[in-house]
């Protein structure tokens, strides 16, 4: 018991912030010498300064699973994806996660009846008629214009016979119009009506049917109601197909049958293009293989495909991770691996068919020479070379 108090009585005047008290068994640190609380074993408080819980990576937190139900409990930080996780006894369970997003929200009830239409409301007084405005004056009177000249007489004709009758004069020049006189000022606007009361409010339409349900859930008529699902699930952010926990905008559990996909591939979209190199050498580091699936739900039967770490060592561009350590692989995206690998391949059989034909020529050109030699040295009609004969030639 002495060393106990010695001990602890050095740890306080040393730090000042570590107070064990043995009446309730508890440990208390902080920098006030406050007692640990009755019902806490270990007790920390500061302003300034948090508890930092064991830090590691999901690979570091896999290798120390599977734990015994008695280590329930333990609590680590797992660094690649941020978050806190604890062993229930059976797995890892995320500790304390973001707050998940709003969930959809539900389908619109049918429209309720339409209110009756209130009755129109009295009509309001006619304003007062506004005053009539002054008459302008009137305008003075134009000049009368001049007389036109009049026509010379005809000459008198013969006795017996009627004159002809003269051309008509001219006709004067107009005279010019009299200036209008000024418009009189407008008469005062008269006052406006009292508008009518408003009529009363219709009755409002019964509401529409609603359905409850979970978080992520979306509606589906089975015929005769709503119900709700979690087949197609909807977490605000992401949509999964047979999962409720999708970690892309879609997440399908199961095969996908459609009549094509387009892929975005604008190159006005992307910069920092850099040609494939080594494609072949990658290609021949990847291996295909066969299996089947372990997880309940997914499809069944013998699978083919690639493993995702052993991709990730490769071309790790191609591979992804979820908030839950799952890898998958974009297995479009190595179509431009496997095109540049193809092209790599065929120069190669292109330089060994160019080394092919030179030695192929000069094969030729070694039986025509042969040939000379043999047409010299063979005796007349034998058809055949004697060694030494060439020697000779030599």
């Amino acid at each position: 018991m002495k060393k106990i108090h010695y001990f602890l009585l050095l740890i306080f005047y040393v730090s000042n912030i570590v107070i064990l008290d043995a009446q309730s068994q508890g440990v208390s640190i902080n920098a006030t010498g406050v007692q640990a609380n009755p019902a806490a074993m270990l007790d920390v408080s500061s302003t300034v300064k948090g508890v930092l819980i064991t830090r590691m990576t999901t690979s570091e937190r896999l290798v120390i699973s599977p734990l015994t139900p008695s280590q329930t409990g333990l609590l680590v930080y797992d660094t690649t994806v941020n978050q806190f996780f604890f062993w229930d006894g059976t797995m890892w369970v995320m500790a304390i996660g973001p707050q998940g997003p709003t969930g959809a929200a539900g389908a619109t009830g049918n429209a309720g009846l339409t209110g009756l239409t209130g009755a129109t409301g009295p009509t309001g007084n006619t304003g007062l008629t506004g005053l009539t405005g002054l008459t302008g004056a009137t305008g003075p009177t134009g000049n009368t214009g001049l007389t036109g000249l009049t026509g010379a007489t005809g000459p008198s004709g013969n006795t017996g016979l009627t004159g002809l009758t003269g051309a008509t004069g001219p006709t004067g020049n107009t005279g010019l119009t009299g200036l209008t006189g000024a418009t009189g000022p407008t008469g005062n606007t008269g006052l406006t009506g009292l508008t009518g009361a408003t009529g009363p409010t219709g009755v409002t339409g019964a509401t529409g049917p609603l359905v409850a349900g979970t978080f992520g859930q979306t509606l589906r008529n089975d015929g005769t109601s709503w119900v709700a699902t979690s087949s197609i699930y909807n977490d605000g952010t992401n949509i999964g197909i047979g999962t409720t926990s999708p970690s892309f905008k879609l997440h399908v559990i199961g095969r996908l049958k459609t009549d094509g996909i387009n892929e975005t591939s604008d190159v006005r979209l992307k910069k920092n293009i850099v040609p494939l190199t080594d494609a072949l050498k990658k290609v021949l580091e990847l291996q295909g293989v066969t299996y089947e699936w372990k997880k309940e739900g997914m499809e069944k039967g013998t699978q083919l495909g690639l493993i995702a770490q052993e991709v990730e060592k490769v071309i790790p561009e191609v591979v992804s991770t979820d908030k839950e350590g799952f890898k998958s692989i974009q297995y479009s995206v190595l179509v431009a691996v496997l095109i540049e690998a193809v092209k790599e391949q065929q120069q190669t059989i292109k330089n060994q068919q160019t080394k092919y034909d030179e030695v192929s020529a000069q094969i030729e050109q070694l039986k025509a020479e042969f040939k000379k030699i043999e047409s010299r040295v063979a005796p007349s009609g034998s058809g055949k070379v004697n060694p030494s004969d060439i020697r000779r030639i030599k």
